[in-house]
């Protein structure tokens, strides 16, 4: 289940890509609907950035 949060995630970042605003947005809205996954999410959105900026 959490993998597939991860995926989704990682899925709409590349669809966001490049407009910042949206990558931002999307990291938020996922934040919004899992704050359970908080630290989840905040580690593979440093990671997804690191990778494409």
């Amino acid at each position: 289940m959490k993998e597939d949060i991860v995926r989704e995630f990682i899925k709409y970042l590349d669809n966001a890509y490049p407009d910042v605003v949206e990558l931002r947005r999307t990291f938020l809205q996922f934040l919004e609907k899992h704050p359970d996954m908080e630290r989840t999410l905040k580690i593979e959105f440093s990671r997804w950035l690191d990778q494409h900026f």
